[in-house]
């Protein structure tokens, strides 16, 4: 009974300490994890911080690319008034422009040579069928549309063109229309003439003699 007593109290004894080692191992790895955890928040807080007072701004994304957008230049136009039957050249005021100009509220000068996007937004009523033709002119026509009446209720036409113009030459645009068409009229426009260069610049190559 004496050698039964002393293995079940040795056997006793080495479960108590394997439950022993097992809770010292389930402390430490517990006391690990809370310190990677807390390592890693403090870095998170710490990349933001730096990260924030780098841009002196809202927070970026670190994988965020920034490209920088292209200038925008152009102007955007209104019709002034509805043109009469002796004058076709047109009238505007200006909704928004940079580096391009408009002079007498009937001539747009452009700085910048290249292609541009001429694109408007027309409304012409008159009896159905009938089309007028407004054109786009520096020196000799350079773009034509069509321009077709439509019910009065329907919302103004969108048309576009790539041009090409050249610098520090007047621009005129100009409303046409067959003869004896009294009932066709250009009520509304809009236009917008758009550099498609961006920042680029190539002046034109001078003629030489």
């Amino acid at each position: 009974m004496d050698a039964k007593d002393a293995e079940a109290r040795i056997a006793g004894s080495v479960a108590i300490g394997r439950e022993l080692g097992a809770r010292r191992k389930f402390w430490v790895l517990l006391l690990l994890h809370t310190l990677l955890t807390g390592a890693c928040i403090a870095c998170c807080v710490w990349t933001l911080s730096a990260l924030q007072s780098s841009t002196s701004g809202p927070l970026v994304p670190v994988n965020t690319t920034l490209w920088k957008l292209p200038l925008s230049r152009g102007i955007y136009l209104n019709m002034k008034k509805v043109p009469d039957e002796e004058n076709t050249k047109l009238h505007f005021t200006v909704t928004w422009n940079q580096s391009v100009e408009l002079n007498h509220e009937s001539e747009v000068m452009v700085k910048l040579p290249g292609p541009y996007i001429f694109y408007i937004c027309a409304k012409v009523t008159g009896n159905k069928g009938t089309m007028g033709n407004l054109t786009l002119e520096q020196k000799k026509t350079v773009a034509s549309i069509t321009l077709q009446a439509e019910n009065p209720d329907t919302r103004c036409v969108r048309h576009e063109r790539l041009v090409s113009l050249y610098e520090d030459e007047v621009v005129t645009i100009n409303f046409f229309k067959p003869a004896g068409q009294e009932f066709l009229r250009l009520d509304d426009l809009r236009v917008g003439l758009h550099y498609l260069l961006g920042e680029q610049h190539f002046k034109t190559p001078k003629n030489e003699d």
